[in-house]
């Protein structure tokens, strides 16, 4: 929009493509607010590449894994998340479960069952970001967590294999409103 505003002559000569290597943007959030996302950036313009893996980046070329280059003249690098290096030494230090089964593929953090017991060790949790736990790397997800985890250990590590799993519950006050304004 600011581009249609200040430099409408430029509008022609620029697309923005969003390249993301799994099925959806924005997957770590509700299911509606990803489909509001890419709804939202398609009808602005925007061209959204799923299931695109990319391989290289030249000084021209994004290169992909099964899509055709994309040429380009301005990139915009926002990828992956990486654990913090703290997070890497402990995992390796445990070893075992914690080791990815691809050695190519790099740590990414704390693997824990579904009550955040650290697998390889015993008596010890991980929760919030540097935990595998398939829940989102958000703040709400680590509230629930710690919320959870402090539950259970109230209740006696005796009780831990008795108590329920931890389930995370998405809080999608925000999906309403972004429906409401439409």
């Amino acid at each position: 929009s600011d581009v249609k505003k200040f430099f409408p002559l430029l509008l022609p000569y620029i697309s923005v493509v969003l390249i993301e290597a799994t099925g959806k943007i924005l997957g770590m959030f509700d299911p509606d607010v990803s489909l509001y996302a890419q709804e939202r950036l398609s009808s602005n313009g925007v061209t959204i590449m799923t299931h695109a893996m990319v391989t290289e980046v030249t000084n021209e070329v994004v290169k992909f894994k099964e899509q055709k280059p994309l040429e380009y003249g301005i990139l915009v690098w926002a990828g992956g998340i990486s654990a913090r290096p703290i997070t890497r030494k402990l995992a390796s230090a445990i070893g075992g479960p914690q080791i990815p089964s691809d050695p190519k593929r790099p740590i990414r953090g704390i693997t824990v069952d579904n009550k955040f017991r650290v697998l390889g060790v015993n008596d010890v949790y991980a929760l919030g970001d540097c935990a595998l736990c398939g829940c989102p790397p958000t703040a709400q997800a680590a509230y629930q967590q710690g919320k959870f985890l402090g539950r259970m250990l109230r209740d006696g590590s005796d009780q831990v294999n008795e108590h329920k799993p931890f389930k995370f519950k998405n809080v999608s006050r925000c999906v309403t409103t972004i429906k409401n304004r439409g």
